[in-house]
């Protein structure tokens, strides 16, 4: 979400890099944002930082892994009047090495709140009324009850594509992959919009899956 935000915000030459370390998570990414950025002019990158390392001179750098040695990268790939957003959860009292005199020297902003405030989900409203987001994009996959210990394990383990959305009623539903429906589900699947989810698939797959 973080980068369809970017690729959507309308910023006048914006260009936008996006980074993981997994194969699979990043043409997922590609699959989920490329036609949005084509859409709307942005060069998008999509790059696997473990075999292609990052460069000094990025304007703006959201770090969404909560590991404070990752945040102090970030720190040297930012360019001058750059903000530094370490969105993910890192524990209040946490410590690591900065350059702070870089930081300093450099003009860096940082912030680090996963919060929002009722301004930030009315922008987000507005935004998804006027058709400039969908934040339907993002779900990776369902599950009922069943499935949950699997959801919440591949969360922890990183191994999920996106979001999760539990059907607490469909009790006997496990994890399933969005691009997995046309096997189980195939009259959800065809509710699909080029391969993501959508309202019709929601009710769908509530009528069917009971």
């Amino acid at each position: 979400m973080h980068t369809m935000r970017a690729v959507t915000s309308g910023v006048p030459g914006l260009s936008v890099v996006g980074t993981d370390l997994s194969d699979e998570r990043l043409e997922n990414l590609k699959k989920v944002v490329g036609p949005t950025a084509e859409k709307n002019g942005v060069p998008l990158e999509i790059l696997n930082t473990s075999t292609t390392p990052l460069e000094y001179g990025y304007t703006y750098v959201t770090c969404l892994v909560p590991v404070p040695p990752l945040v102090s990268q970030a720190v040297d790939m930012c360019a001058e009047g750059a903000i530094l957003n370490a969105f993910a959860g890192i524990p209040a009292g946490t410590f690591a090495d900065f350059d702070l005199q870089g930081i300093i020297e450099r003009r860096i902003f940082m912030l680090g709140t996963s919060g929002s405030d009722v301004s930030d989900m009315r922008t987000v409203l507005r935004k998804i009324e006027a058709g400039i987001i969908d934040t339907t994009i993002s779900l990776w996959a369902v599950t009922g009850m069943a499935g949950f210990g699997d959801a919440m394990k591949a969360v922890m383990d990183r191994t999920s594509g996106g979001k999760i959305m539990v059907f607490p009623k469909l009790r006997e539903l496990g994890l399933t992959p969005v691009s997995e429906l046309s096997e189980k589900f195939p009259e959800v699947a065809s509710k699909l919009e080029n391969g993501l989810w959508t309202k019709a698939s929601e009710e769908t797959l509530l009528a069917t899956a009971k």
